[in-house]
């Protein structure tokens, strides 16, 4: 499942040009999303902070996105985007995000994010 996992991340970014690609579980008993891994372009490596869980009453645009299935982007600079998305966004020196839920046979499983420096509309 690793190498599964590292493979898609790896080639989501690529593919999308993408500063940063994510794989998130979908927790619902702790009510969040538990990071499973991070690229970081120009590393070499998997962010080992996989276990950070990130409470959906702090993201409700992440929440909406894990219930509904429905892609989202977010913007630093577009002000009606969720500001708490934002907000991290800003705090990791990113300017935008795509969130795409993951889904198997019908249920969602979690989020792969593709983040970026650059400002994408």
């Amino acid at each position: 499942l690793e190498d599964v996992l590292h493979t898609f991340k790896d080639h989501a970014a690529q593919l999308t040009g993408a500063t940063a690609s994510e794989v998130s579980f979908w927790d619902r008993e702790r009510n969040g999303v538990v990071m499973l891994l991070e690229h970081l372009s120009g590393t070499a490596e998997v962010t080992r902070d996989g276990g950070t869980l990130y409470s959906l009453e702090d993201y409700p645009a992440t929440r909406h996105v894990l219930e509904t299935q429905t892609p989202m982007q977010v913007s630093v600079s577009n002000l009606d985007d969720d500001e708490s998305e934002r907000a991290l966004l800003e705090s990791r020196k990113l300017h935008s995000l795509l969130m795409l839920p993951l889904v198997s046979r019908g249920e969602t499983m979690g989020l792969l994010e593709l983040s970026d420096a650059e400002d994408r509309k």
